[in-house]
């Protein structure tokens, strides 16, 4: 998607909806990415339009009884001793109220019919930024499929 037109629609529909959710923000791309030719500089571009966007919609946000939820991935970090790090940068990580971390532990199995199946997973939840409630605080739950 383009971050211009999804930025546009979620300012838009703030309070008309309880909750808002954007799945993936690594998927916005800046309409000038998609426009220029292969080389051309957009260093950046992405984290300025972001702020841009957090300037016009936190308002907005804090008179209405709208939450957003946006969703992003961590990319593994290139060597052993890098970081991850999520994709589109740490753009957001000034404007967020609570940041979660979901990762998948161990993988949950069962017999059926004979034969080990793999049913779920144990995910950790780890909070590592809140201004609403106290940070670092992990715990998990099982997910099945």
């Amino acid at each position: 998607g383009r971050l211009e037109k999804v930025t546009e629609h979620v300012i838009d529909a703030v309070g008309s909806y309880d909750l808002i959710i954007i799945d993936s923000l690594a998927k916005l791309v800046p309409m000038n990415v998609t426009t220029q030719e292969v080389g051309e500089n957009s260093i950046g571009l992405f984290a300025r339009q972001v702020k841009h966007f957090e300037a016009k919609l936190k308002p907005r946000l804090a008179i209405s009884q709208t939450a957003l939820v946006v969703i992003n991935q961590a990319r593994a970090g290139m060597g052993m001793y890098a970081p991850s790090k999520p994709q589109g940068g740490f753009a957001w990580e000034h404007a967020i109220d609570i940041r979660v971390k979901l990762s998948k532990k161990t993988a949950l199995e069962k017999q059926v019919e004979g034969v080990k199946r793999r049913v779920g997973h144990e995910v950790e939840v780890a909070v590592e930024k809140s201004r609403l409630t106290q940070p670092y605080i992990k715990s998990s739950f099982k997910l099945f499929y």
